[in-house]
């Protein structure tokens, strides 16, 4: 498979730039202005342009050449360090906002034009494959952004990391080559508007579609929520222990690593196996975490969290690429963006007012519960073999 790795290369690099700016923007607004309002709001903020950017870059992926657009994407994430690089001491919070939005918009336009991208390079039966290694690294290109952020924020020197995710960025700019891909050119008759109509009525007719936006929904949830809250949970299981924080976080990223790293192969064997318990063992894996206090207990339950909540994303992303039509790929991308990104927003919130209420630990159970149900909804899905799209 000539040129994976330079899709993965790229994949890798964006994602350590993201993580590395969360760290490096999240820990600046907070130490210059204090409030935890305003460092909820530069979160919840950062998904509004993907929110809406969603909706039409599917559609425009689907009519321009997705090899362009994924330029475009790393250019878009180019600017945005920049701005902050050339800005950064003159309205600090206001830079960081505005950057953040520009970063998220290049992210919101490199994931449905990599995704279609690797549609047209690549045989369809290679697709669960390729999804899965994409999903690991692009979790380890998070996690060494993030280990690098926190090291340079440490010795204070904000100035220098903001000069390296540049460099890399430029860089990909500038050396960006790939192959192009074989695709029917057609000329381009309809407006955007009436494209995402059409997206609708084909998602209408085919019903598969929801109930995979279902299960991906679902591991987004569980994903993010597990991330997010595991610092609390911690903090109540473990009498704030910031070294088991550590040492679960770690285990939780190599459970979602961990996957990427098997050969083909036992990837395939392992695709037919998880077909059928996976959301079961989640939802074990889950209720777990909410009853034991177990530190072996815990740390085997959050890595198969993370190995199982990266095999669902990935492996189900590329059984609904292989269920579309040509044409509708770069939208149904976009479709699932916006309900996975739309879940976490609405459910997150809800989620932190429970675990006030009756503790961080029944997180897990509420989480176990959107699980099973996913599996109940949506159980003659696993009839689904991607040997018979």
């Amino acid at each position: 498979m000539p040129y994976v790795k330079k899709i993965f290369y790229i994949q890798f690099s964006l994602d350590l730039i993201s993580g590395a700016f969360l760290v490096l923007s999240s820990w600046t607004i907070f130490a210059t202005t204090g409030s935890l309002l305003l460092t909820g709001l530069y979160v919840s903020l950062g998904f509004v342009p993907s929110l809406v950017a969603n909706l039409y870059v599917g559609a425009i992926v689907d009519r321009r050449d997705s090899k362009k657009m994924i330029q475009i994407a790393i250019i878009v994430i180019a600017i945005a360090l920049l701005n902050t690089l050339f800005s950064f001491q003159m309205d600090t919070i206001y830079v960081l906002y505005i950057s953040q939005m520009l970063l998220q918009l290049g992210g919101s336009i490199f994931r449905p034009s990599v995704q279609v991208y690797m549609t047209q390079l690549f045989e369809h039966d290679q697709l669960p494959y390729l999804y899965t290694k994409s999903a690991s690294i692009s979790i380890f290109g998070g996690v060494v952004g993030t280990f690098i952020a926190s090291q340079l924020i440490d010795y204070s020197n904000i100035s220098i990391l903001l000069l390296m995710l540049c460099c890399i960025a430029i860089t990909l700019a500038i050396t960006y080559t790939l192959p192009n891909t074989v695709q029917a050119k057609t000329q381009i008759q309809t407006t955007i508007h009436q494209d995402l109509k059409d997206g609708f009525r084909y998602i209408k007719s085919k019903p598969i579609f929801w109930k995979l936006f279902v299960i991906l929904g679902s591991g987004q949830v569980i994903t993010h929520c597990t991330t997010g809250f595991l610092a609390a949970y911690t903090y109540e299981t473990f009498a704030n222990n910031a070294t088991v924080y550590g040492y679960l976080q770690v285990i939780l990223t190599i459970g979602g690593i961990s996957i990427g790293l098997c050969s083909k192969k036992f990837i395939t064997k392992l695709n037919n196996i998880l077909s059928h318990i996976a959301f079961s063992l989640l939802s074990l894996a889950l209720i777990l975490c909410v009853f034991s206090k177990s530190y072996i207990v815990i740390g085997i339950s959050l890595f198969l969290i993370g190995l199982l909540t990266t095999w669902i994303r990935s492996h189900f992303q590329a059984v609904q690429q292989m269920h579309t039509a040509t044409g509708f790929n770069g939208k149904m991308a976009s479709f699932r963006m916006i309900i996975n990104q739309g879940s976490v927003v609405c459910i997150s919130p809800l989620l932190g007012v429970i675990a006030s209420v009756i503790g961080t630990n029944y997180i897990f159970l509420i989480l176990a519960v959107i699980s099973t149900a996913s599996y109940f909804l949506i159980r003659n899905m696993y009839s689904i073999s991607v040997d018979n799209v």
